[in-house]
This record gives structure tokens, sequence and C-alpha cells, in this order.
């Protein structure tokens, strides 16, 4: 068979609704979940969470619009064609080809819209002429050379499977796949999308073609929740809430001086979505709405007073959701949250930005106050800015700061049992409090630290001074030592201290000995000889250990002589040299240990040198 005569049809499985067959992101309502698959169900980019994500306006609204709220899939295959469209009220779409083979997308930017449009147009003329809103109903194709010879920019992009493909407001694109695929498909609409959704209605009331949610409505109901609203989106609510309150005045201020007479309070939001189309533009209407009496099943916006019937003005209803007096009211809920961001903003670039200027420190925020403000941040979801971020590591430092200045603090009031292993300097504490006072946060524990320093600084000043005395008070040194040990700071006048009162004691214990009868021995002069030792740098010491060591080696000398007059057999013993040795032992002040045995031989000698006498006198007499 010729391939030239044979017929072919493509197929393609587009506008396939979640709702009814799933999706190929996972959701918490999928069955047979895997263990890889929960990371995907919360995430971000899965099209189930992106379109209602807090940034996104689309997820204010309460309804489940299939394909703009909710995510359609596609299934395709080669050659079947999307034709050229852009999104429902010019929003944000993001497709994402899960498998298969490639998509060719053909894209026009949003700002060459009309271009685009008047290059269609100009191609088929009479198309456009019977159907106005041809381009809305996806059934148009037109080869991108023939709107680039028109000068319209159209760019071209292959997708492929794993990629996203993103297209912004008012951009028309078209394309086809090139072959079996399978992708999915939603609409999102960030903070600036309202300014644009607005003139779509606009445009689409040009058109006379239906709207797929109300825009004032939608505004209206973020107005109302403007405390949960991301900050971003708040201000965007804001400024396209002014605009269409502008142009519900001066639409008003119209139909009165047409000369309407009667109005009424409706709640549109209660009503279907049918129940409330203009009759001549199909806009769906919300703020505001024109009836008559003779034809009550209709209505029509207030742009188009005029079209409803021919009707007396009179006869006409102005039907109203909200007076003019009560919109302001409604708007002011907005723009409390945009002065509260720029209150926010204000506060913060101003107290961290004072430095360490101590003209403006009484201008800084306190730990508390910051503290507060970054809690607000995130409470009233501010966007995270440079400021943001400047001001949430402020705070960050700022609490360690805090944290490390207590516990400095409440570790040098101890007691000296306590001491730790590892100990700073002065010099530390004062870069640690300079550091404290350049914050652009006033902490509570700067004044406390200071104290700490001021206290170890007065401390120095009393060391010094008793150490510059030549003979300070033990108890004085005492109390002084036990002040610098409880600081748990290294300072060069503790060792100066202990070292002075250990000199102190042991010259104060010395000079008692010296005073003291019988106090010295030999055992007490060695231990104040080596404790001396210990302390010789100091000049007074040492010439006393000098004097100490003198008294030492005469008590030595003076044992030997001793001890060989102990040791020697008598008659060797001299009762003038024990006299004499005795004599000299008086002049030692110290306890000698062979003094006692020597004056007991002493004094034998002596009974027996009287012993002696009486009886050679005895036997000369007798003779």
């Amino acid at each position: 068979m010729c391939l030239q005569s044979m017929k072919m049809s493509l197929e393609y499985g587009a506008d396939l609704h979640t709702m009814d067959h799933g999706s190929g992101f996972p959701t918490d309502k999928s069955k047979n979940i895997l263990a890889g698959d929960e990371p995907y169900i919360n995430s971000s980019w899965n099209l189930n969470n992106l379109p209602v994500l807090s940034s996104s306006v689309l997820g204010h609204i309460n309804a489940d619009i299939s394909g703009m709220k909710v995510p359609w899939m596609y299934v395709g295959m080669c050659f079947a064609t999307f034709c050229w469209h852009n999104e429902d009220h010019w929003s944000y779409s993001i497709n994402y080809l899960h498998w298969g083979e490639p998509k060719t997308w053909y894209g026009v930017p949003g700002s060459q819209a009309d271009k685009f449009e008047d290059a269609m147009k100009q191609a088929a003329p009479e198309l456009f002429q019977s159907q106005p809103d041809l381009l809305h109903q996806l059934v148009t194709i037109m080869n991108p050379n023939i709107l680039m010879q028109s000068g319209v920019s159209v760019y071209r992009m292959d997708q492929k499977a794993g990629e996203f493909i993103v297209t912004f407001p008012r951009a028309y694109h078209a394309g086809f796949n090139q072959g079996y695929n399978f992708a999915e498909a939603v609409n999102f609409a960030p903070a600036d999308w309202l300014a644009i959704g607005r003139e779509c209605i606009t445009h689409y009331s040009n058109l006379h073609r239906y709207c797929v949610f109300s825009h004032d409505e939608l505004v209206c109901k973020m107005s109302g929740e403007a405390d949960e609203l991301d900050l971003v989106l708040a201000m965007a609510a804001y400024k396209d809430m002014v605009t269409m309150y502008e142009a519900e005045k001066a639409l008003r201020r119209d139909v009165l001086e047409w000369g309407i007479k009667t109005a009424e309070r409706v709640p549109f939001e209660l009503l279907p979505d049918d129940e409330r189309l203009c009759d001549f533009c199909k806009t769906t209407c919300f703020l505001s709405a024109i009836t008559c009496s003779c034809t009550k099943d209709r209505l029509v916006c207030l742009r188009h007073y005029d079209k409803l019937c021919d009707c007396p003005p009179s006869s006409h209803l102005l039907k109203f959701r909200f007076t003019l007096d009560e919109l302001p009211v409604t708007l002011q809920n907005l723009h409390k949250r945009t002065v509260q961001y720029e209150k926010w903003i204000g506060t913060l670039t101003v107290a961290l930005s004072i430095g360490d200027d101590p003209k403006k420190a009484s201008q800084k925020l306190t730990l508390e106050e910051l503290r507060k403000s970054m809690s607000e941040a995130e409470s009233k979801k501010y966007p995270k800015t440079a400021l943001w971020d400047n001001a949430n590591a402020v705070l960050m430092d700022a609490e360690k700061c805090a944290q490390v200045a207590q516990s400095l603090v409440s570790g040098h009031i101890r007691t000296r049992k306590s001491e730790s292993k590892f100990k700073l300097k002065l010099r530390d504490l004062e870069v640690f409090a300079d550091q404290l006072q350049t914050l652009p946060v006033k902490l509570e524990e700067l004044e406390m630290f200071g104290n700490l320093i001021e206290g170890i600084r007065r401390f120095q000043e009393e060391a010094m001074d008793l150490l510059s005395q030549d003979a300070p008070k033990i108890d004085d040194l005492k109390m002084c030592l036990n002040r610098g040990l409880t600081m748990d700071v290294e300072l060069p006048e503790i060792k100066e201290l202990e070292m002075t009162l250990n000199r102190r004691k042991w010259m104060e214990l010395v000079d008692a000995a010296d005073d003291a009868e019988g106090l010295w021995t030999v055992d007490y002069l060695d231990k104040k000889i080596e404790a001396g030792l210990q302390l010789r740098k100091d000049p007074i010491v040492h010439e006393r250990v000098t004097q100490l060591q003198s008294l030492r080696t005469e008590l030595t000398q003076w044992e030997t002589r001793a001890k060989k007059l102990l040791n020697a057999k008598p008659p060797s013993h001299s009762v003038g040299e024990l006299d004499e040795l005795i004599k000299e032992a008086r002049k030692i002040n110290i306890a000698l240990p062979s003094l006692p045995a020597l004056r007991d031989l002493s004094k034998k000698v002596r009974e027996l040198s009287d012993k002696v006498k009486v009886y050679e006198n005895s036997s000369k007499w007798g003779h």
C-alpha cells in the first residue's frame, strides 16, 4: 500500500482529571506508597501542592478548579499536538514530563501577545470575525515561521522526561509530542500575577468570555485573611484592591448619575457563578450588579449598566456586596499588614546600623525585643530578605554571646574548691566585652560582665598596693588572695600574692622561733631552711635562709665535737673541755640533741673528779 494513500489518525489523551484517574505524583491519598515516595508527597515541586503554596494566590480559591488548581494529565503519541493558547486568567503554568519521548514546545512572550493575536487575525480574518475568542478554544494551529515573518518572537524548546516547563502570564504556547509519553500540568499564581489577572478580566469582558472565577471575590477573600497571607502576597493584594476600589467607586458614581435610585445588599459569593454573570460581557459579578424589574433573572455588571434593557434608570436596582464605606475598612486589613512590615523593616534597619556608637546605645534593641521581632517575622510570614537574614544572624550571635557571658559571670562567682582547669586571661575578657559592646543588640549581661571586669581591675589595684608594701599584713594578703582565686582568671598578681603571703608566713615563723627560747629544733630548723630555699628569690628570705644555714652549720660542728667527747673513753674527758663546749651551746639558740647527754657527762666527770680529790686528801693526811 502506498504510504501517501494511508489514512492516519492521532490520539491525544489530554486534560485527564487527576481527581478521577490519580496523579503521576505521590499524594497522601495514593495507594501502595513506596518508602522512596515519602519525600515527594509534601514537596513544593509536587504539582498537587504547587498551586496552593502560601505564596500562590490560587490557594485562596475554595473550589478545586480542575486543570488550574488541580493538575491535569496528558498521554501523548507521536505528532499529537496542542494548539496555540495561553492560560486561563493569564496565570502561570508548569508542565512536568513524567516519562516517555520528548515534547516540543513553541512559545511567544506575554509582552508580544497582542502582536501574536494580530498576526493570527491577519492570517485568518474570517475565522476571527465569526469567533472573536477563537484563540481560547484551543483549536488553532499556525506555522511558527509565519508568525516570525510578522515580527513575532517565537522560541522553541524540547522537554525531556524529568524536566519542567514553565509558561509565564499571557505567553502563548503550542507544541507536539515526539512519541509516546506522559505529562502532568497545573497553574499557579504568585503575587505578581494579581495585577496581570485584573487586566485579564477586562480583556475577557471585551471578548465576552466567561471567567473561571471572580477576581474581585478572590482579592476580597484574601483581605479577610490578611494576617495569614504571605507578606509579598499581602502587599500585592493591597495594591490590586486599591485599583479595584477606585474603579468600583467610579462605576457606582456613574450609575447613580445615570439615575438609579434603589439598592440592596446581596451576598454574591453564595450565588452559583451562572446566576451572577453579566448578561452582556459574561464577567462574574461580585462587588455589584444591575438588575431591572422587567428581567429579574438577568443582571449586568456596572460597566454595562445600559445594556440590560430599555427601561428607565428608576426601574433598575443596584445590587452590592459592600458599601463604599465598608471597602476601605476591608482594604485597611491589608494596609495594616503592609504598614506592620514597613515598621518592622524600619525598626530593624535603624537598630542594626547603630554599631558601637555610644551615643546611640540607647536606641539598640534588647535581645528580647529582637527575639520578638524575628518571631513576628516568622508568624506573619515576612519575606526572607537580606535584612531578615542579617537580623537572624545577629540574633544567633547575640544569644550565643549572652549565653557565654552568663556562663562566665556565673563561673567567676565560685568557691576556691571549684577551680577550673583552664583559665581565661583578663585580656580575653576585655576583648569579649568589646564584642558585646559592638553588638547591634543591647544585652542585659553586658552590665554584669562589665561589673566582673571592674571587680578584677579593683582586685589588681588592691593587690599591687599590698605588694608594694615592705611588710603587708598576713590577714590582708589572705583576704586579697581569696578574692583573686574566686575570680577564676589567670592573673599574675595571684602568684605574687601567694609568694608574698608564703614569705610573710615564713618570716613570721622564723622570727617567732628566734624570739622564743627552745622553739628551734633540728627538725624545725631543717624544715624552715627547706621552705626558705623555695622562697629564696626574695632577697630578705635569702638573707634569713643564709643565716639559718650558718646556724645549721654551727649546730653540726658543735654536735660533731659533742659526740666525739661523748664517745671518747675515760679518762680522756676534761671538765674544762666539757664546760667550754656547754658554754658554747648557750650561744646557739637551738635545742641541741647532744646537750643533755653532754651536761650529764660533765656532771659525772665533775663528781668523779671531786671524789678523786677527797681520796687524795685523805690518803695524804693518813700517811
